[in-house]
């Protein structure tokens, strides 16, 4: 009687691990799918576990006590829940593992929008500089013409703080500085970077990466707007144009649409889904039969 109830124990907690592990491959399928979001998911991964293990509870304690009201025929009724269950759960699970495929160009899209947003920011700063150097020549050049052109002068330094046409040009040249880097512009820049260097290192089983990977397209887009914004100001005596960065070319929407639609599921996944039935009623079948119509002293929940 030990060795069967050793037996028993041994069925349930192996079916347990394997139906946790199915269920968070499921649950991944579903967050990829749901692009992030967790609550639906959480829900019916939850849903998906609970159906499963009260339908093997009626199945077992019905076969361990011979409930009159539940014969063979229920206790296969119920098995064939958690059988559809399982097929079921084996169109997220195939979701999932179409993104593990992948995942290799996912990673390397990552990467590429890593490089992309650091090319980005070193082409900002070089079009900022060039334009502090542009616009502080191009003051020096009207202050040292100012007898030659004095309505040059005075549209771009005369009015200027400073006690000195140095001092006014070195204002007017920090003045610009602000608008083009302002003084927050290099920690903004590098945790830019951090979060997407962050995003390239987590795996596809990280619940934080499907709504990281909806972000990273838009989120290099807004930083390139965001610079173009800054680069908006353009001071008197400047001929510079605004800020233009066209070497991003994104793929991640076109890896992403195909698992946020659900497909039909695979043969791998409908061959796990049916595996797993079938280790989830190991625990009933080493269930012992009751030869009375009383509860059995051998059930194996005590």
């Amino acid at each position: 009687m030990e060795n069967e109830k050793t037996k028993f124990n041994f069925a349930a907690t192996f079916s347990l691990a394997i139906l946790l592990v199915y269920s968070y491959i499921s649950f991944l399928g579903l967050v990829y799918w749901r692009q992030g979001d967790i609550l639906l998911p959480s829900v019916l991964t939850l849903g998906f576990v609970l159906i499963v293990i009260g339908c093997l509870v009626i199945m077992s304690i019905s076969k361990a006590t011979r409930w009159k009201n539940l014969g063979t025929i229920g206790q296969c009724f119920f098995g064939l829940i958690i059988l559809a269950a399982f097929v079921i759960s084996a169109v997220p699970f195939t979701n999932f593992m179409g993104v593990l495929e992948k995942q290799d160009e996912i990673k390397n899209e990552i990467s590429s929008s890593f490089a992309a947003a650091k090319q980005l920011n070193v082409a900002y700063s070089d079009y900022a500089r060039n334009r502090l150097d542009n616009y502080t020549s191009a003051l020096y050049e009207a202050s040292k013409s100012k007898a030659i052109h004095p309505s040059i002068y005075k549209e771009l330094i005369s009015g200027a703080a400073g006690n000195s046409d140095e001092q006014k040009i070195k204002n007017l040249s920090t003045s610009l500085q602000g608008k083009l880097l302002p003084d927050s512009m290099q920690t903004i820049m590098n945790k830019r970077l951090e979060w997407l260097e962050a995003s390239s290192q987590m795996s596809v089983l990280n619940i934080k990466l499907p709504s990281n990977l909806v972000k990273i397209s838009d989120e290099v887009s807004n930083w390139t707007q965001n610079f173009k914004d800054l680069s908006e100001v353009i001071y008197k005596g400047e001929n510079a144009s605004e800020f233009e960065y066209k070497d991003y070319d994104s793929k991640i929407q076109a890896i992403t649409s195909f698992y946020t639609e659900l497909h039909k599921p695979s043969f791998f996944a409908l061959l796990c889904s049916f595996i797993g039935f079938g280790i989830m009623l190991l625990p009933y079948f080493m269930t012992l039969k009751s030869n009375a119509g009383k509860e059995s002293n051998d059930l194996m929940y005590e």
